[in-house]
């Protein structure tokens, strides 16, 4: 069995103390440590050790279930630490790794969705508060942030319509002649 139960322990002190940049290189060393296994392919193999070619450790089904999970684990919580050091990029796409292996996870969508909100990509955070919401119905932060992607959506919205307003205002004007009562 895998483990790292005691680092686990260490990284949440860290990331409790507001200390993000040492429990991002924690959560970075399992990922790069995890990321060093594949699923074993051939079941009736004997060989346990490295796959011919590969870099990979070949591991059982049960293991890679782990082995996953770790990944999963730690991409999301990397994306946790960068959206409080503000480095959204760098959030959306750990929460991207994360949901590649397990696409249903409601953290990495919600962390995705507010590293999202905050680069302004309003559309695609709230397809991903959406899958929350479905996921998690009981879950309380995703519709708080949904009702602030919402509003944002609508501004830009209105935003969008007076610009767009004007500039064919614009257009009509110049190209039609018009008398004092603004007829054509």
């Amino acid at each position: 069995r895998l483990s790292l139960v005691g680092s686990e322990m260490c990284i949440r002190d860290s990331f409790k103390a507001g200390e993000y940049k040492k429990a991002m290189v924690a959560y970075h060393n399992i990922f790069m440590y995890v990321h060093g296994f594949s699923e074993k392919r051939d079941a009736g193999s004997s060989s346990a050790g490295l796959m011919p070619g590969s870099t990979t450790q070949a591991i059982s089904p049960e293991q890679w279930k782990q082995v996953s999970e770790l990944k999963v684990a730690s991409a999301s919580n990397l994306a946790m630490c960068h959206l409080k050091l503000g480095n959204t990029e760098k959030a959306r796409d750990n929460c991207t790794k994360a949901l590649a292996i397990e696409p249903a996870n409601v953290k990495a969508l919600f962390r995705r969705a507010t590293a999202r909100e905050q680069k302004g990509q309003y559309d695609e955070a709230k397809a991903d508060l959406t899958k929350c919401v479905e996921l998690a119905p009981d879950d309380k932060a995703a519709p708080k942030l949904m009702t602030r992607v919402e509003a944002q959506i609508a501004r830009q919205k209105a935003k969008e319509k007076k610009m767009y307003g004007k500039t064919y205002e614009g257009i009509i004007r110049s190209t039609f002649v018009f008398d004092e009562d603004g007829k054509v």
